[in-house]
């Protein structure tokens, strides 16, 4: 029997998921996915093959976003699935006037990269109302599968979602290998401390080695960068130089560019006329001095 849910919220179609019983939960759960077209600012080349779906279940994965497609939305072929909170990149979009967020933990995505903590779970759990993107082998199939989308949304049909599939313990026997889990070997560990560090060092070096060049090099104006941690090696005062003669060049025919350059142009010219008439009258004092002064 249909449900009586919406069918959409906003650009998003609602789907109706039935979760199967399983040992932790016996009863049939309903849960409900959000799909619409992928739209990222900006645009990539891929987003136009590409569905958004957002609320998928925290143990979600990838062949279990499949199984409903290819069985339940259209039978279209799907190239990748990519979840937002994986590490991987992924041009995820994000409603239309709505607020950023920052990311969690605000750490280097290089860094996280290249050196991965030991695991401390058995099978990968996202946050609660994650999203992913669905991409398809092309955009004929993207729009099909969105069509079928929009026709189960209308319909309120319930779709069973396929069981994850896990080899995970339960009961004591979970706890215990989380306990495991929590605690790697120590040469797991300081390998990866040691994979950390060697790529965090070369990225440091990296920065102090462009922050030494900002250092050495002056602008287009001909000033040096002030950078912390000292001048070392500052820039030769043949290049300063040489970088001001440049910049006079280029403002040679510019004086009367901008307003406070005419109202300074002004005042130079009447400062030349009051100092000429200045001269001028010390002049005929002094001839009058001298008595040699005849008016005509």
């Amino acid at each position: 029997m249909p449900s009586s849910h919406p069918s959409s919220v906003g650009d998003f179609a609602i789907v109706s998921l039935t979760v199967p019983p399983s040992k932790v939960f016996p009863s049939q759960a309903k849960h409900y996915l959000y799909i619409r077209p992928n739209a990222p600012k900006p645009p990539t080349p891929t987003s136009p093959r590409e569905l958004f779906v957002v609320n998928t279940p925290v143990d979600t994965t990838p062949s279990q976003i499949r199984a409903l497609f290819s069985q339940y939305l259209g039978g279209f072929r799907i190239d990748r699935v990519q979840f937002s909170s994986s590490t991987a990149p992924a041009a995820l979009t994000t409603p239309s006037g709505g607020k950023k967020r920052k990311r969690r933990g605000g750490g280097d995505t290089a860094l996280e990269g290249a050196a991965a903590w030991p695991t401390t779970s058995e099978r990968e759990l996202h946050p609660s109302g994650d999203s992913c993107v669905v991409s398809f082998v092309d955009e004929a199939s993207a729009a099909g599968a969105m069509k079928a989308v929009l026709r189960a949304a209308r319909t309120r049909t319930e779709i069973p979602l396929a069981p994850t599939v896990h080899d995970a313990a339960l009961g004591q026997a979970r706890y215990v290998r989380l306990h495991e889990l929590q605690y790697p070997d120590p040469v797991v560990l300081q390998d990866s401390v040691d994979a950390f560090m060697a790529t965090f060092n070369s990225a440091e070096a990296e920065r102090a080695r462009a922050a030494a060049k900002a250092r050495q090099m002056p602008d287009e104006d001909g000033f040096i960068t002030v950078t912390r941690g000292g001048r070392n090696n500052p820039a030769r005062a043949e290049e300063v130089q040489a970088r001001l003669e440049k910049q006079k060049e280029r403002q040679n025919g510019r004086d009367d560019f901008y307003r406070f350059q005419l109202r300074e142009k002004r005042k130079d010219e009447a400062k030349e006329l009051q100092r000429g008439f200045e001269e001028q009258r010390r002049r005929v004092q002094e001839m009058r001095g001298k008595r040699k002064y005849r008016p005509e």
